[in-house]
């Protein structure tokens, strides 16, 4: 059970912030604040549940990309020949794993440091 009691004075401004982001996720303000502050100490990254969700699905993706880069390449190298057709599907796979990058890096451009005003 949480005993200590810490007080801070935000001005309006930064209450509504607050407030707004806490009710984007869906928690009271305090908790976030918690929250913000103990990912701060511990130099952790957080996260809100969306952004958690699209770099968890960015993940899958790129597992999946490379896992089927791994079956041409094991194809290629049982038959010592390549077709048209491997070549292709490579390609494709190459294609969707740079789309990923990309919104990765959009999604990564996009977030702010903690220590920003």
């Amino acid at each position: 059970m949480r005993e200590v009691r810490i007080n801070c004075r935000l001005t309006p401004e930064e209450n509504r912030q607050l407030a707004k982001a806490a009710r984007e996720v869906k928690i009271p303000p305090t908790t976030l604040l918690r929250q913000i502050a103990f990912a701060y100490l511990e130099n952790r990254t957080l996260l809100s549940p969306g952004l958690e969700d699209l770099l968890r699905s960015l993940l899958q993706e790129t597992r999946r990309s490379g896992t089927n880069l791994n079956q041409i390449a094991a194809k290629v190298n049982r038959l010592q020949r390549v077709s048209f057709g491997d070549i292709r599907d490579a390609r494709r796979v190459l294609v969707q794993f740079e789309e990923r990058l990309r919104e990765l890096e959009g999604l990564l451009r996009s977030a702010r440091p903690l220590s920003e005003p």
